[in-house]
């Protein structure tokens, strides 16, 4: 109970501070619409997002993470984050759908500014017991994981 009273106050102080809302759509190996939110130094982003991959193949994801603005202080709109998703993977004519761990980096430009623009790269990682093939029937041994490059564009 009292986790729960320290988050609702934690999030009183959030919401009660001069925040950002970002509307965006990214574009990349990866491609999707979200929604950031921060407030100085720290943030939350909600995204869904499609990568057709090769021939047959492409991922669906939904992914929450909280966000950190470590230079926030020094107007360096840097980012880092981690959270957790999903990922709905296809191949030929599998499926699988299993959650995943989400890290991401990025750095944000023209701050000021109502549009923004960001570059930022992300990895998905699977959490999963089926090590077997969690991506691709291709060489499970090296696709544990999927990387994104993304652009975005705020408004």
């Amino acid at each position: 109970m009292k986790k729960l009273y320290f988050i609702l106050i934690l999030s009183g102080a959030l919401l009660a501070e001069e925040a950002t809302h970002l509307r965006y759509v990214k574009v990349g190996n990866e491609m999707g619409a979200g929604y950031r939110y921060h407030v100085k130094s720290q943030g939350f982003d909600l995204s869904l997002n499609y990568a057709p991959l090769f021939g047959q193949e492409s991922w669906t994801s939904g992914k929450a993470l909280y966000l950190t603005y470590p230079f926030y202080n020094s107007q360096t709109y840097f980012y880092a984050g981690a959270g957790a998703g999903f990922l709905h993977h296809t191949f030929d004519r599998s499926d699988k759908t299993f959650p995943t761990g989400e890290l991401l980096i990025g750095y944000e430009f023209f701050p000021e500014a109502h549009e923004k623009i960001f570059v930022q790269v992300g990895a998905s990682i699977p959490l999963t017991s089926d090590l077997a093939s969690p991506f691709s029937a291709l060489d499970p041994a090296k696709e544990r994981w999927k990387p994104t490059v993304t652009l975005g564009f705020g408004f």
